[in-house]
């Protein structure tokens, strides 16, 4: 199997480790990351795009110009939860110029195209690609993806991303048919004698998101969570269609985020691990079955967006050991926007952490705490109903092999 990794992450850790393996055995289970540089694409450019632009270092001074074929043009890319097993990393290029498709049509400065490389979280050391979204022309559409290589097509004008060739010949039917000029899937993409261009100028997005001016604004606040898998309707048009050549179907993070017996990881901002500055959100729902085969339960978070500015956000420790009480008050002006758990099948328990965040001129008051929403082996529903969540207290029986919880409600409400 293609190497996956080489960032490690320690859920024990609030932050980045290197280390080869669990300092404590299962007690500090590993989350593997998609490594950039061993997943990103090769772009396959069309045999006759040396006049209509090739990717450029994003900056006000090159907007608007159109320049040959760089292979030091820098690549960005992001990666994001979205939820514990489901983790998409994104890349993102440039491009200073659009030429015009016929006359007058289609000419533009601030370029920015992307592709989205979906995995599926297997184990604490395993990621599978499953699917790539590929973006054009304000659409998308996403193909399964059955080999460790990734190929995307470039549409010699637009620039837009596709799954595959396109040089004019075949029928209008066919994925491979297209006309040229402006329709949706018509933009040629034969590289038969074009360049096919493997990226190692490898960039965070969070760089191209400081570029001041519109460049910068076009890549802020991507989140990638509850996309559907493509837009368009499902037959060739002129206009937005990608759905025509979708054949695969995302995660929702409406769906439950966990498995049972697998590791949970679960963020309100969809965004970077353990990042902090993100924009206000704090988990308001939460849902969770219990299946007595496994011994185990399954859970589904729900998110709200918060007033104001961006919080600042940290991880706790782990707050329980098998089998024991759970009883976490968050620091003052603290609500929780993140779970995250690993699953014992010895003890048939789990041991839980959280992430806290605080907004600045944000205080928690009024703060409640809830009976216990669920019997052993029954069903836990809470709507905090406009609330943050700013605590929690749970137990476990040996006897049942499931916990009781009940959580601390609090009021965001304006320092005075």
């Amino acid at each position: 199997m293609k190497k996956l990794i080489i960032l490690l992450v320690i859920l024990a850790m609030s932050g980045c480790s290197d280390s080869a393996g669990p300092e404590n055995g299962d007690d500090q289970p590993l989350l593997i990351v998609p490594d950039p540089n061993e997943w990103v694409p090769i772009i396959r450019f069309d045999g006759s795009a040396a006049g209509c632009c090739y990717p450029d270092e994003p900056s006000p001074e090159h907007d608007g110009r159109c320049i040959d074929f760089n292979p030091d043009a820098p690549v960005y890319w992001e990666g994001q939860w979205c939820s514990s097993n489901s983790y998409k990393l994104a890349f993102w290029i440039w491009y200073g110029w659009q030429q015009e498709c016929m006359i007058g049509v289609g000419s533009h400065s601030n370029d920015w195209e992307h592709v989205i490389l979906n995995f599926t979280y297997k184990s604490e050391y395993v990621f599978e690609i499953e699917s790539v979204t590929l973006y054009q022309h304000a659409g998308w559409y996403t193909r399964e993806q059955y080999s460790e290589d990734i190929n995307v097509w470039v549409g010699k004008i637009g620039h837009g991303f596709y799954h595959c060739m396109c040089d004019g010949t075949g029928f209008l039917w066919d994925p491979t048919y297209c006309q040229g000029l402006c329709g949706y899937w018509d933009d040629f993409r034969n590289d038969t004698y074009g360049i096919q261009w493997k990226p190692t100028n490898l960039i965070p997005l969070d760089e191209a998101k400081k570029i001041a001016g519109p460049i910068g604004d076009r890549v802020k606040d991507q989140d990638y969570r509850d996309i559907p898998r493509c837009l368009g309707p499902n037959a060739r048009q002129l206009g937005t269609s990608g759905c025509w050549q979708n054949n695969y179907h995302l995660w929702f993070s409406s769906q439950s985020t966990s498995f049972y017996d697998s590791p949970l990881f679960f963020e309100c901002s969809g965004g970077h691990l353990y990042s902090s500055g993100e924009n206000s959100k704090a988990i308001t729902s939460i849902h969770s079955e219990h299946n007595n085969d496994r011994e185990d339960r399954i859970w589904t978070f729900g998110c709200t967006d918060l007033s104001g500015g961006p919080s600042t956000c940290e991880w706790t420790d782990y707050l329980n050991g098998w089998d024991e009480e759970i009883s976490y008050t968050a620091p003052d002006n603290h609500f929780i926007s993140g779970f995250a758990s690993y699953h014992n099948n010895d003890r048939e328990d789990r041991r839980w952490k959280v992430k806290i965040c605080t907004q600045e001129g944000k205080c928690c008051a009024g703060g409640e705490w809830t009976d216990y929403l669920n019997d052993f082996d029954a069903v836990l529903d809470l709507q905090t109903e406009g609330k943050v969540i700013c605590g929690i207290s749970s137990y476990h029986n040996n006897d049942r092999e499931d916990r009781r919880w009940k959580f601390l409600l609090c009021d965001l409400v304006d320092c005075e």
